[in-house]
């Protein structure tokens, strides 16, 4: 009830299929203006931030998933949550402080669980970056961790109302005690699938070949942004917080292989809110995110044009 969203279309429209159809193209925009928003942050390459953001709104996953509106709202969110936070770490201040509690409380109301999730633990890598930075430097690490809880206290008041239907609801849903194994390994993103960063369209023909459900098969962003990434990854690292998307980028996709790899079970046994989502391919979102992240922070157009010279 506190998504935006369904203050606007309940309230104005009602929900239908014709404006549901709205709504999915509003995220799946929203997904291309935040990420462009995201990568300008780092006063990067224009005309490649448009490119990639349109690589990022178009990939895969909003075409798989676009019967899962909750999905693609957490998809569309991901650039502005981890822009916002950015911003935060660098300068922790009562405005980016402001700004962040804010799309975190959005992405909270907005997103699949599963998706807010994960990408706290990516805020969780970025934090540890930003304060190991904050140390080396000799800058104010106290004002750095005071902020965090300060944000932790707003995040928490502000879904109070969630927190209260949780503890009201726990006792009648067996779920938020934790799900099985086997629903939350459910629908990975499978070996087969990795045909899908080629040829999207491959995943519609065979669902046998795939062994998976057809929505969580398709992780293409582009030939171009596949192109742009090997070609980064042989290249000089310009930006060292890249290297956090990159890994957390492979980190995503190994775990979107749910039973065909060890690390799904892994953190379902070991690490908090793990059992609480099923879906192992909901993790190839994070994935695309960080891949082209990667790309964004350490490429510019130049630096093509002169190799081809």
């Amino acid at each position: 009830v506190f998504n935006p969203e369904f203050w606007i279309v309940a309230n104005m429209f009602g929900y239908s299929n014709i404006t549901l159809q709205y709504v999915f193209l509003a995220y799946v925009f929203l997904a291309g203006v935040n990420f462009r928003y995201f990568l300008q942050r780092f006063k990067g390459d224009e005309s490649l931030a448009l490119s990639l953001a349109i690589a990022f709104m178009l990939s895969g996953f909003t075409v798989g998933n676009a019967q899962h509106i909750g999905f693609i709202a957490g998809y569309a969110l991901l650039p502005l949550v981890v822009a916002a936070y950015m911003q935060f770490a660098r300068q922790p201040e009562t405005k980016s402080l402001l700004r962040l509690a804010l799309v975190i409380l959005l992405m909270v109301f907005a997103s699949y669980p599963g998706i807010t999730i994960i990408i706290s633990y990516l805020l969780l890598c970025l934090f540890f970056f930003y304060l190991v930075l904050s140390i080396k430097r000799k800058e104010r690490v106290k004002r750095f961790l005071v902020y965090h809880l300060i944000l932790a206290g707003i995040v928490l008041v502000g879904s109070f109302v969630l927190l209260l239907a949780y503890s009201q609801a726990q006792p009648y849903l067996s779920r938020y005690s934790g799900l099985t194994l086997e629903a939350v390994l459910r629908h990975p993103f499978s070996l087969h699938s990795f045909w899908s960063f080629l040829f999207p369209y491959s995943t519609t023909t065979d669902v046998d070949f795939f062994n998976t459900d057809p929505s969580m098969s398709n992780a293409y962003f582009g030939l171009f942004g596949l192109t742009l990434l090997v070609y980064a990854l042989t290249g000089k690292i310009k930006q060292k917080v890249s290297v956090i998307f990159l890994l957390f980028a492979v980190f995503s996709l190994l775990n979107a292989l749910g039973s065909q790899f060890f690390l799904r079970e892994f953190l379902y046994d070991h690490f908090p809110l793990m059992n609480m989502f099923k879906y192992p391919s909901i993790f190839r979102a994070l994935s695309i995110f960080g891949f082209l992240a990667y790309v964004g922070l350490n490429l510019k157009f130049d630096d093509i044009k002169s190799v081809n010279r």
